[in-house]
């Protein structure tokens, strides 16, 4: 308001001067020359007005500037008369005078008004204007008096309603701050406390109002926690800090603060006690970081450590523990039985490590166990200490007294290549595969000669999937001939694989990887159906071929699902290959399992397929399961054939096996026989039928035609 009433003084004089300077071309002399000058004393003193601090001034230091500012009107109207000027300033002057006085002041002021406005118009006007000037006094008087007071009026209304709204909020700004659980500290410039809320005085003990004028650093020093004093408190910039305190009943609290500036100087010390987040931040950090199950750091944890040491260029040693036989402890047991397991080895695990050995649960049952600072040497002892650990007897429910075997891993700094691209963490997880696949409860350390095996696995795998997609198997078909004349009493369909860049490869090189990748089913439906297709078109079209049968291998667990007769007679519906023209083959271990197949076997001889015996003579050779399952081919493994014209017993049992196959109604076939001897051998001990080298290599269909009957020819 004070700002305001100096900005209006300086208003009104910057007004005046200029209606003055106006009026400059309609006076003369002197009093053009009087008028110049109030004019630009006008001007300096409405410079002064916005310029000078007058804002400041108390209210009553502003009324002397009332008469002077009407004696100055009076003094230009005396000088230069001009009565338009004159009633704008008395108007001007009677807004300040309720702007600057409180009620009551323009009843003083008023009649000066009035004196400024008569007098120096009266001087210089006629008898009839002063008479007429005299009678407008009272009322220049009324509305002086009427504006002055209405003004002051509304400006004691608004100062005061302002005045109460800041007593409002100040008293509930107070109020909040007072009763808020955060601290707030007001320090002044001479790092003295101003002020302190009452959450203070709750966390220190100390009386709120005995703090004021206390050096901050003092108040929160000797309260620090050891770990903190090197902490500059006060000094900080801009941010969140967090220091520890002792509280008044004597533990520490860990308070949050934040220091902002304030006015004059002074800083603001914004602080809270976030001990409980801190602690539930701490539990949740923990847990996040230790598996639930064993209270092991998890990988997460292990990872964060290994990339600490792989920073500070640390050397180490990993040791990777992968359980064996889990799987099957799990299936037995139950999740219980196993998460005995699992905490039993763990506690283990932590048993051994040395002082600064670091334990860890990976997942599943892998666990590893980080060794800073540690060689080979010590690695491999260490490895030798779990597993003699991991070895002791365990009780475990449903099974009793038992034990277990681990495969680790061994991997350490010196194992990798630079230190951007190592993984010793990886290289110690290939290290203990490499222990499972040499039958588990050892250890193995890694060589780079693992990674690319590993890779080489990886590249296996990702093929096998593509071959099945992008159509690269392949049948082959191997004859299976009479012994005497050469005549081809069937074929056996051989799988191959028309791999990109290495050509043609055997059924070892991928199969067991696409049985461990779960695609046996896929690729045996495959087989079935091509070779079931592809025979019925060679029966057609060459004449050798034409009562021929087609042979294809099956596995029991193809036997054992549901609708596999339904899909056998569909394939057969759709190629038009009659079922005596299909022979399926189980090796021998497989139909050990009798149970499992017998019902299969049964349910698809009834249809009008055979079925055959493969490798028989490499397993236990139980002649009840040939009684059994009811075979129409006995197939003969290499084996024997490999041996049959060297070794007089070897040959004996071939003749006893094709005896036995005559008696049981079954055909013999004799597999391998690759030279002329081997073939004169077996037909004088009564073998009908082979296939081997000898009488053809497996070779694509197109081939057949071209090499049946060169076949025959060579047995005439």
């Amino acid at each position: 308001m004070r700002r305001l009433t100096a900005r209006s003084f300086g208003g009104s004089a910057l007004v005046g001067c200029v209606s003055m300077l106006l009026s400059l071309p309609d006076v003369e002399g002197g009093q053009g020359l009087a008028t110049a000058c109030i004019s630009v004393v006008a001007l300096l003193t409405g410079i002064a007005f916005f310029v000078l601090p007058f804002s400041r001034w108390p209210r009553a230091a502003v009324t002397p500037a009332l008469p002077l500012f009407a004696g100055l009107v009076a003094w230009a109207n005396a000088i230069a008369p001009n009565p338009f000027d004159s009633g704008f300033f008395l108007v001007a002057l009677a807004v300040l005078v309720g702007m600057a006085l409180p009620s009551g002041g323009s009843l003083l002021v008023a009649p000066l008004l009035c004196v400024a406005f008569y007098l120096p118009v009266a001087q210089w006007a006629d008898a009839a204007q002063t008479t007429e000037l005299r009678r407008a006094v009272p009322d220049v008087l009324v509305v002086c008096v009427l504006v002055g007071e209405l003004v002051a009026y509304l400006v004691t209304k608004l100062t005061r309603a302002a005045a109460e709204l800041h007593e409002h909020d100040e008293r509930r700004f107070a109020a909040l701050v007072e009763n808020s659980p955060d601290i707030t500290i007001i320090v002044g410039r001479d790092r003295r406390v101003q002020y302190a809320s009452r959450a203070l005085e709750e966390l220190l003990g100390v009386p709120a109002d005995t703090l004021p004028g206390v050096l901050f650093d003092e108040l929160l020093d000797s309260r620090l926690h050891p770990a903190d004093r090197a902490i500059p408190v006060g000094y900080l910039g801009p941010g969140e800090h967090d220091i520890r305190v002792r509280e008044a009943g004597g533990g520490w609290r860990t308070i949050e603060y934040v220091i902002s500036p304030g006015q004059d100087g002074s800083i603001v010390v914004s602080a809270r006690d976030v001990t409980e987040r801190r602690r539930l931040e701490s539990e949740v950090r923990e847990r996040a970081l230790h598996d639930g199950l064993t209270g092991l750091p998890n990988r997460a944890l292990l990872e964060e450590r290994l990339a600490g040491l792989d920073a500070e260029g640390a050397a180490y040693a990993l040791v990777y523990c992968g359980i064996d036989g889990f799987r099957t402890i799990n299936d037995r047991l139950g999740r219980a039985g196993g998460d005995l397991v699992l905490r039993t080895v763990a506690g283990r695990l932590a048993a051994v490590a040395p002082g600064t050995g670091s334990p860890a649960h990976l997942e599943g049952d892998e666990f590893a166990l980080l060794l800073p600072g540690v060689a080979l040497e010590g690695a491999e002892q260490a490895a030798s200490d779990l597993l003699a650990a991991v070895a002791r007897p365990i009780e475990l429910p449903g099974i009793g007294r038992t034990t277990l075997t681990a495969s680790l891993g061994i991997a350490g700094t010196w194992s990798g290549g630079p230190d951007a691209e190592r993984d010793v963490l990886g290289d110690a997880d290939i290290a203990m595969y490499d222990a499972k696949s040499a039958g588990g409860g050892v250890a193995r350390v890694y060589g780079p000669s693992l990674r690319q095996e590993l890779m080489a696995d990886l590249a296996l795998r990702e093929g096998v999937a593509l071959a099945l997609q992008e159509e690269q198997l392949r049948l082959h078909f191997q004859p299976i001939v009479d012994v005497a004349t050469g005549v081809p009493h069937g074929m056996e369909a051989l799988i191959r694989w028309q791999h990109p860049e290495r050509g043609l490869v055997g059924p070892f090189a991928f199969l067991e990887t696409a049985e461990a990748m779960g695609l046996m089913g896929a690729i045996d439906r495959w087989v079935l159906r091509t070779a079931c297709c592809t025979m019925a078109r060679l029966s057609r079209t060459v004449p050798e071929l034409a009562t021929a049968y087609v042979s294809a291998n099956v596995s029991p667990a193809r036997l054992e699902e549901d609708g596999f007769a339904g899909e056998v007679l569909a394939v057969l519906a759709e190629s038009g290959l009659p079922p005596e023209q299909l022979v399926l083959e189980i090796t021998e271990s497989a139909a050990l399992g009798v149970e499992r197949v017998v019902e299969a076997v049964r349910q698809l001889r009834a249809m009008g397929i055979r079925f055959a015996v493969d490798d028989f003579g490499t397993g236990y050779s139980s002649l009840s399961y040939l009684q059994r399952l009811d075979f129409d081919i006995l197939k003969v493994d290499k084996s024997f054939t490999d041996e049959v014209t060297e070794q007089q017993e070897s040959a004996h049992l071939v003749e006893v096996i094709a005896r036995l196959a005559d008696s049981l109604g079954l055909h013999t076939v004799v597999e391998g026989v690759e030279t002329e001897v081997q073939a004169a051998a077996l037909r004088r001990l009564g073998v009908a039928s082979a296939q081997g080298y000898l009488y053809a290599r497996p070779v694509a269909p197109e081939e057949l035609a071209r090499v049946l009957p060169a076949i025959a020819a060579a047995r005439v």
